[in-house]
């Protein structure tokens, strides 16, 4: 099983938590390979390889911006639709996800996908549970739709969003998303557990 994990970068001082956080899932059963996406305003930092994750971090410098990273999250879609033309259409049935820059991994996922790896090859999206740092729920999964839902919230099949792309000019674009990718088919799970957190690395 392999899990994308896209993220668009102007903070690039929480680099350091999120890649210790990706490091502790390391060679636990699933294959992680982690998109980092600077925005056109950040430029890669000189020491940006410092600590890199051998085989698994994956950095480049955007030459566009926007709202809240959702045009590096089309980048990222449409490169890896045009890796399946190339490569392989297997690469559609990859795993993608979302860590936001203000973000960490939760220490939870990677085992709960371990345990669950046989059951997920009937669905192409699932959702859970959010937290904030504190461990207190903020958002419960259940509603697909824009402000129901947040990126950190749900992961996908590159199947499910060929063609679709999160709206460039609205900041809740990731409920929009979800939404879109999620009909009209029926076979996403929602799981009430606590799998991520919301902006733990903001102060």
């Amino acid at each position: 099983m392999k899990l994308n994990i896209i993220t668009p970068v102007t903070r690039p001082q929480n680099l350091p938590a999120i890649r210790e956080s990706i490091r502790q899932q390391l060679g636990k059963g699933i294959d992680i390979a982690w998109w980092v996406i600077f925005d056109s305003t950040c430029p890669m930092p000189a020491d940006g390889w410092k600590d890199q994750l051998d085989e698994v971090e994956n950095q480049v410098q955007a030459t566009i911006t926007g709202i809240a990273g959702h045009c590096h999250r089309n980048t990222f879609l449409m490169q890896q639709e045009l890796r399946a033309r190339i490569e392989s259409l297997n690469v559609l049935k990859e795993w993608i996800y979302c860590i936001d820059d203000d973000n960490i991994l939760h220490p939870d996922l990677v085992p709960w996908l371990v345990n669950k790896k046989a059951e997920l090859g009937i669905y192409g999206m699932v959702a859970f549970d959010q937290v904030l740092k504190t461990g207190e729920l903020r958002l419960k999964a259940g509603k697909i739709a824009p402000n129901h839902i947040d990126t950190a919230q749900f992961m996908w099949r590159g199947l499910r969003s060929q063609g679709v792309r999160f709206r460039e000019d609205l900041y809740n674009a990731d409920g929009y998303f979800a939404m879109e990718i999620c009909q009209p088919h029926i076979e996403e799970l929602i799981v009430n557990q606590p799998l991520c957190y919301y902006n733990y690395l903001r102060s």
